[in-house]
């Protein structure tokens, strides 16, 4: 009996002993989205040994009890390290994501990516999340919560973009390097670019005309596709508004062996809005309906050799139906129809001739149509007939070829010698067009050198143009880079800038029930000139980032291109240049982030100085960006917010008015499920149901494209739903 009991007892020890030597499961997590971490390094040290181990596809790790109470570190490229001590109470171990600015790389004005804190140039970025965070899906959407950008809204011609004070034909719009033409009164409908396979947005404020050549005084906007993810799949998204808007789109993408093709499709509509209850045919937001689709395929033969082909398909209809017109005799209506239709088409090559030398060429081809067809239309049969007004139908053809090739040699200490060409050739052909059909052609030749010593960088450089309507002209650049600490980065640039006229601006001959609008073959090039000096603050401690940003710049443009009302006709107008045009920004850019929330705020004031067709006056904005993360439900609750002090309006008659103060507010609520495969947000957009910006005057003249009350700014208060799926 007594042998039995010492049995049972030494059954139970070792069963016990089994038990507390059985292996634990550790799991680690994103500590923003709550998601599993696969290939975490986790080194553990105790009695003066070390363990390491790593994550499995579920984030877990194995780990005996023997290394209980051990000191550990987690660590993952992209995060913070994390130290805990071990016990039997750890469960999970939360990897906060490093500061996103550190992480990021720009390659606009670059021969290769590079840290966005080491490029020469004020690069500011918007990430595909905020692009997601902001309700955004076309370009305006993206841009309109940034600090000192302003967008400019019109009910036929689309949003346009004003930068730092400076607009129109003096910004640059490129998607992946390659400049995007169908400029309509100088303007690119930003409201016209998906952002579907965008995965970043880059913009740099000021001339970059020394890279980029003409329309880029004023900036340039470089939209970054994705063309590289190591895996294949299809993303749905669908985007419903409660103004009318239903937008459906698709994107497939798969990689083998060499290469890489993704293709996205998209349909936006938009059924018009009214600021009325009166159910009339008349609509102040005119429907519009959008046909998107891009192919973007990348082929790398080898290490040293890549490939691109990308191509982006528009189709667009804007319908404006008229008032209806009623009399004893008949009922009617003059409708008009806008169809917009651009195909580009681009081939890039990257070619590294060893570890120091490469060669990047960009050749594209873009061809744009706008045809407009205004009907008299009976409603009570329904019957239409084309117009015969001057200017009531129109087609109108331009098509550019845009051929750019940059050769980079490094040399030691990373100093980098660059230089390159640029050919451009457009030809236009419309109704609009004095003599029909016109054309411009610009060559360039372009080089910088970059010249690092310690800590500080310098780069001058300077681009040669020929342009068979003008005289060929040069454009310098110097740009300064000053790494003072760690944390701290000074930047100062001075840069000319130079744009010629457009065929449009040159050539237009447009004339309507409502205007006589011409060119003018006398006109002269823009020359412009920029000062900025900016610095940088960015520090991050224990999963905490701060950073700061101030800028301060001078600019000034001499022969400005406007369009003037000719003395003493309000309707008869002619584009001329105005002597100068000068002013003098000051931003203060602001983030601080942590694991569960980050907050942006920006201020910008811009002073326009007084000139011969402008008074003195201020521009003030401020923008406020936030959310908070609740990880344990997988929520995310987002606010952005915009003030515009106020806008400038130049209107019919020549007279000068400015608009009030204009709001733009929006928030949302974002949540993750199915492993983070599925994405749905919940929001409300122009919360303060601000529709319009009054105009500060009376006996104000209105054109069409200036609402009666004042500047046009959104539809009114929506709600919209926002939900992605990654199958």
């Amino acid at each position: 009996m007594k042998r039995a009991f010492q049995l049972i007892l030494l059954l139970l020890i070792g069963s016990v002993l089994h038990v507390s030597a059985e292996p634990f499961l550790l799991r680690v997590v994103n500590a923003n989205t709550n998601t599993p971490l696969q290939l975490v390094s986790l080194r553990l040290e105790k009695n003066g040994n070390q363990y390491t181990f790593l994550s499995n596809q579920e984030g877990t790790f194995t780990l005996p009890d023997s290394l209980l109470s051990a000191r550990g570190f987690a660590h993952m490229i992209g995060f913070d390290t994390t130290q805990f001590i071990l016990n039997r109470r750890t469960k999970t171990i939360q990897l906060t994501p490093s500061n996103t600015e550190l992480q990021t790389v720009v390659v606009t004005g670059q021969s290769k990516a590079i840290r966005q804190r080491e490029s020469m140039y004020n690069v500011q970025t918007i990430s595909a999340k905020e692009i997601q965070q902001r309700g955004a899906v076309t370009l305006n959407e993206a841009l309109q919560f940034n600090t000192g950008q302003w967008i400019n809204q019109d009910n036929i011609l689309g949003s346009s973009l004003n930068l730092g004070g400076i607009g129109g034909q003096n910004i640059k719009i490129l998607i992946n390097g390659v400049p995007l033409n169908g400029r309509e009164n100088g303007n690119i409908d930003l409201g016209q670019i998906n952002l579907q396979q965008v995965k970043r947005i880059e913009i740099i404020q000021g001339p970059m005309s020394v890279l980029y050549g003409s329309n880029a005084m004023g900036g340039v906007i470089n939209l970054i596709t994705e063309t590289g993810k190591n895996e294949q799949g299809i993303t749905l998204q669908t985007y419903l508004e409660t103004i009318g808007k239903i937008n459906i789109g698709a994107t497939a993408y798969k990689q083998w062996n060499k290469h890489h093709i993704s293709t996205s499709v998209a349909r936006n509509f938009f059924n018009g809005w009214t600021n009325n209850d009166t159910g009339g045919r008349f609509q102040l937001w005119k429907p519009k309906t959008q046909y998107i689709g891009d192919v973007n395929y990348t082929f790398s033969p080898s290490s040293n050799i890549k490939l691109n082909y990308f191509a982006s398909y528009l189709n667009e209809t804007i319908t404006n139906l008229g008032a209806p017109i009623i009399n004893p005799f008949e009922g009617y209506g003059f409708d008009e129809y806008y169809r917009t239709q651009r195909l580009l088409q681009s081939l890039n090559t990257e070619i590294k001739l060893g570890n120091k030398v490469k060669f990047i060429t960009n050749n594209s081809y873009t061809a744009y149509q706008r045809i407009k067809n205004r009907y008299k239309k009976n409603l009570v049969d329904l019957s239409q007939f084309e117009t015969a007004g001057i200017g009531d139908q129109d087609t109108s053809l331009f098509n550019t070829l845009n051929l750019r090739g940059l050769f980079s040699i490094r040399g030691k200490n990373e100093n980098e010698w660059q230089t390159g060409y640029e050919i451009t050739h457009e030809t236009g052909n419309s109704f609009k067009l004095a003599d029909t059909t016109k054309s411009l052609f610009e060559g360039a030749l372009f080089s910088s050198w970059t010249y690092k010593r310690s800590r500080w960088r310098i780069q001058p450089a300077l681009r040669v143009i020929y342009n068979s309507r003008f005289a060929p002209a040069f454009t310098p650049a110097l740009h300064g880079y000053y790494n003072l600490t760690p944390t701290t980065i000074i930047r100062s640039s001075l840069a000319w800038g130079y744009r010629t006229p457009s065929l449009k601006e040159l050539y237009l001959t447009f004339i309507d029930q409502n205007h006589t609008l011409l060119g003018n073959n006398q006109l002269k090039p823009e020359l412009g000139i920029r000062w900025e000096n900016s610095l940088v603050y960015n520090k991050t401690t224990n999963g905490k980032t701060i950073n700061i940003e101030g800028l301060a710049a001078w600019n000034r443009i001499n022969n400005m291109i406007f369009l003037a009302a000719l003395p003493g006709n309000a309707i008869l107008r002619q584009y001329a240049n105005i002597d100068q045009y000068e002013n003098i920004t000051f931003q203060l850019r602001t983030e601080f982030s942590q694991r569960r929330y980050a907050i942006q705020q920006g201020i910008s004031l811009t002073r326009v100085l007084a000139s011969n067709q402008f008074q003195a006056y201020n521009l003030l904005d401020w923008n406020l960006n936030a959310h908070y993360n609740i990880p344990r439900y997988r929520l995310r609750l987002i606010a952005n917010y915009k003030l515009n002090s106020r806008q400038a309006l130049l209107t019919i008659d020549n007279q000068f008015y400015f608009t009030r103060a204009i709001h733009i507010t929006g928030i949302a609520i974002q949540h993750q499920f199915l492993k983070n495969k599925a994405t749905i947000q919940f929001g409300v957009k122009n919360l303060l149901n601000q529709v319009n910006s009054p105009l500060n005057g009376i006996g104000i003249t209105t054109s069409g494209h200036i609402a009666p009350s004042g500047m046009m700014i959104a539809p009114a208060r929506s709600l919209y739903l926002d939900t992605r799926f990654n199958l």
